[in-house]
């Protein structure tokens, strides 16, 4: 345990939390017990015991763009969230009952408690990342100020910075914070504002010195992983926020870092009195602890206390339990939630006192946060949708062309290929019946390495993207169809130009028609079949939770098509059962159309049907039993294979309409996925 004095210097310092209540402190005086009388003023306006551990000049925001707004307090009462089970006959799990706590303008709150007892809960809600389903019940009353919110509809005013930094690796903190304010600030600032907004970001939260470093992944290293918190602070603090909502603010950090972290969240409390900061946090050293003016305690989904943090002990002594000496108090406070003896008597004070002050109600706790009677706030992007694909397209493409080792091997490996398929079917594309099979497969290769690699790709990619759409969509920075149409089209551009890099060496090597119009069809049917992948691609990552997982959906989905586009398996031999694949196979229909391209108008220089209908004659064989010989033109090879030239349009349509279907399951798989998670 740490020791109870702060080991910085302080101009003022207020007195230590003592082990022992003070004599002249009333057990049962309910104002510092709750919170609800205002006890905790006092502490909050001289500033507490962690007002030393402000960072240096320059590390704390400095007004200007994000100016100081009138403060309103934020107040939440008898908030309860229930979940039904997912199975039938089980019970639903209370998440929260009955949940209270308020936090002033201009104050930094800590929410803490055991594992489960709720805090990303209270969070989430009064974040309005959580709606009502059918499900999800959720009862209570929200304020800001002295106006009942709806959370959802207030989104505007809040912003919520989650556990887990999700940043694009391949990005600097500069470029973070412009691209997030092209998209949150476009219509209220102009070019220059906006770059003046990011270096003053940059500036007050400590961030200049690396604001041209990479992020950095698990390939390769950035900045640190307490510079990548206060990146993701300062992308919602972008909005200039009247709440700011921090989960596990210190997770992950050492304590260095995370003083600084909560050094730079309370100054942002401070230096703009009319922002709320409110943080869950997990066992902070004492240092950190008193720098919190608000605290909440949760246990069991109830709230055990809040009010001042240097009210606190005297609450607990009241009840007869005293902080030891030397000891970490936010320590002894988990073990007492904890433990089975003390924890019920601390929720069943609390919940006394807090009906002392409602005065009994109960009509709180039935009233739905979404009722829709009430009057709800407008909720609207700060951005046009236009405007939100447009900088989203710049940012996914620019993150994908930025890593250049991956694409770079991306390319080689294309190349590779390409050269590999060329050179063992070089010259294979004749006029002869020996030359049929070969062009076949060449066609086949092509089309399982544009499709299979570009489903893989794209579905091992969107894992990494997900935390950051979650992260992003939630905080009302854009919609959804944006966000999945920008990343559709980035990736289509960069698969495009990996299937062209394979098919050059495939086509001239192997010596198909040698036509500018064949080889333009050639490219745009592989590059098609490219962007199909994309969308299947997205909607598997959209599923999957991770890359094993991805790489284990990827063959199940796309080997049926394969097998019944008509290569593997000829149309003609294919059980009537099955035919339903062959034509919903979209490498079918890319497949014919490489073989119109090539065979229409293609004649065959070794089929003499005359000379072979002589030997079979001086053979005794029926040549009809023995099915076509051989092809004198490229059409009865495709009739053969129940293929037709005027076919190529229809094509075409199939794999246009195929695209539009992958796009549209991706967008409503990903949708789902979102709002179910």
């Amino acid at each position: 345990p740490e020791q109870p004095a702060p080991p910085q210097p302080q101009p003022k310092p207020e007195p230590k939390p003592s082990p022992k209540p003070k004599p002249k402190r009333e057990p049962k005086a309910p104002s510092p017990s709750l919170g609800m009388a205002e006890a905790g003023h006092k502490s909050a306006a001289t500033g507490g015991a962690g007002e030393s551990t402000r960072l240096k000049a320059g590390d704390g925001p400095r007004g200007g763009i994000l100016a100081p707004r009138q403060g309103q307090d934020l107040r939440w009462t008898g908030l309860s969230y229930t979940v039904q089970a997912s199975k039938k006959g089980e019970p639903s799990v209370e998440v929260l009952k009955a949940c209270h706590g308020r936090v002033p303008a201009g104050r930094i709150a800590a929410i803490m408690g055991p594992s489960g007892a709720g805090k990303s809960s209270v969070l989430n809600i009064l974040a309005g990342r959580v709606m009502p389903s059918a499900t999800k019940q959720i009862f209570g009353r929200v304020m800001l100020g002295d106006e009942i919110i709806d959370p959802v509809a207030n989104r505007a005013n809040i912003s919520y910075v989650m556990q887990d930094d999700s940043l694009l690796p391949t990005m600097t903190a500069r470029e973070v914070l412009t691209f997030t304010t092209a998209l949150r600030r476009r219509g209220e600032v102009d070019v220059a504002e906006r770059t003046a907004l990011v270096d003053e970001i940059l500036e007050g939260l400590g961030l200049t010195e690396c604001a041209d470093t990479y992020i950095g992944g698990a390939t390769f290293t950035g900045i640190s992983g307490g510079q990548r918190k206060r990146v993701s602070i300062g992308m919602e603090l972008l909005t200039d926020p009247a709440v700011l909502f921090v989960d596990e603010a210190t997770s992950g950090l050492d304590s260095k870092m995370a003083e600084d972290v909560i050094s730079i969240l309370r100054n942002l409390a401070r230096d703009s009195p009319g922002r709320t900061v409110i943080c869950t946090i997990h066992q902070p050293s004492y240092g950190i602890f008193v720098s919190f003016d608000k605290l909440v305690l949760l246990a069991n989904g109830r709230t055990a206390y809040f009010g001042a943090v240097q009210a606190a002990p005297g609450y607990f002594a009241g009840q007869g339990l005293d902080i030891p000496q030397n000891e970490n108090p936010a320590d002894v406070y988990m073990r007492w939630l904890q433990d089975p003896t003390i924890m019920p008597a601390l929720l069943l004070t609390a919940r006394r006192l807090q009906n002392d002050i409602e005065g009994g109600s109960t009509s709180i706790r039935s009233q739905s946060i979404w009722d829709k009677e009430r009057p709800k706030q407008s909720s609207s992007y700060a951005t046009s949708h236009l405007w939100q694909f447009w900088v989203l397209f710049q940012r996914t493409f620019w993150d994908m062309a930025k890593d250049p080792e991956k694409y770079l091997q991306t390319l080689v490996v294309k190349i590779t290929v390409g050269l590999l398929v060329g050179i063992v079917w070089i010259d294979q594309a004749g006029h002869t019946q020996h030359s049929i099979f070969p062009t076949q497969g060449v066609f086949f290769m092509v089309l399982i390495n544009s499709v299979m690699d570009t489903v893989m790709q794209t579905a091992l990619t969107f894992p990494t993207s997900r935390a950051l759409l979650l992260r992003e969509y939630r905080n009302g920075t854009y919609a959804l169809p944006c966000f999945h149409l920008a990343m559709a089209l980035a990736n289509c551009i960069f698969m495009c130009i990996n299937t062209f890099v394979m098919a050059l060496p495939v086509y001239f090597l192997v010596g198909l028609r040698l036509t500018v119009r064949a080889f333009c069809h050639f490219v745009a049917i592989t590059s098609l079949q490219a962007c199909i992948g994309v969308g299947f691609g997205l909607a598997i990552g959209a599923i999957a939770n991770d890359f094993a997982q991805a790489q284990a959906m990827v063959a199940p989905s796309i080997i049926p098509l394969i097998l019944f586009s008509g290569y593997v398996i000829p149309y003609d031999q294919i059980k009537d059962y099955f035919l339903w694949l062959y034509y919903a196979s979209f490498f079918q229909y890319g497949f014919s159309a490489l073989q119109i391209n090539q065979f229409h108008d293609w004649d065959f220089n070794d089929c003499d049907l005359t000379k072979m209908e002589n030997t079979c004659k001086e053979l005794g064989v029926d040549c009809e039993s023995l099915g076509v010989m051989c092809y004198e033109t490229g059409e009865d090879l495709l009739h053969e294979h129940n293929i037709y030239v005027d076919d190529m349009l229809f094509d075409y349509a199939i794999m246009g309409a195929t695209l539009l279907f992958s796009l549209a399951l991706s967008y409503y798989v990903m949708r789902h996925v979102i709002r179910t998670q």
